[in-house]
C-alpha cells in the first residue's frame, strides 16, 4: 500500500470508530450495546479482561514481534525458542545506569535460549 493510500484507509477507519464509538457500536461483536465513549461493549470488556488475567495466573506472556510464547525465569527476564536475551529485555535494560548496561548488553548479546514447551 502506498503512502497516500494508507493515509486515506487510516483516515476511513478513524472515521468510522468514531462513527462506532458515537454510536455505541461495539468494535468486537457488533452490537448496539457499547459503553458510551468505549469501543467495546460490557461483555466484550469482560471477557478481555478474564482473558488477561487467565495469561498473568499462568505467566503466558507472548512475544510482541512473533506472538510465541515466553517463559518468565523467576528474575525478571522472558524466554523463548530462538531469541536472544537482549531482543526481549532492551527496554527493561536501557533503564540501568550506563555501565550495568554495557555489561548486561555485552554479557547477554549472544545467549540463545531454547525452550522446550
Amino acid at each position: 500500500m502506498c503512502e497516500s493510500c494508507r493515509f486515506k484507509h487510516n483516515e476511513r477507519r478513524k472515521k468510522s470508530y468514531q462513527k462506532m464509538k458515537r454510536e455505541g457500536i461495539c468494535t468486537v461483536c457488533a452490537s448496539k450495546k457499547a459503553v458510551p465513549g468505549f469501543l467495546e461493549c460490557q461483555a466484550c470488556s469482560l471477557r478481555r479482561q478474564a482473558i488477561r488475567a487467565e495469561a498473568k495466573r499462568s505467566k503466558g506472556v507472548l512475544c510482541g514481534t512473533c506472538k510465541t510464547q515466553l517463559v518468565h525465569d523467576g528474575t525478571g527476564y522472558y524466554f523463548t525458542h530462538n531469541h536472544t536475551q537482549l531482543n526481549h529485555n532492551f527496554g527493561r535494560t536501557q533503564n540501568r545506569k550506563m555501565g550495568e548496561l554495557a555489561n548486561s548488553v555485552s554479557q547477554k548479546r549472544y545467549q540463545v535460549h531454547n525452550t522446550v514447551y
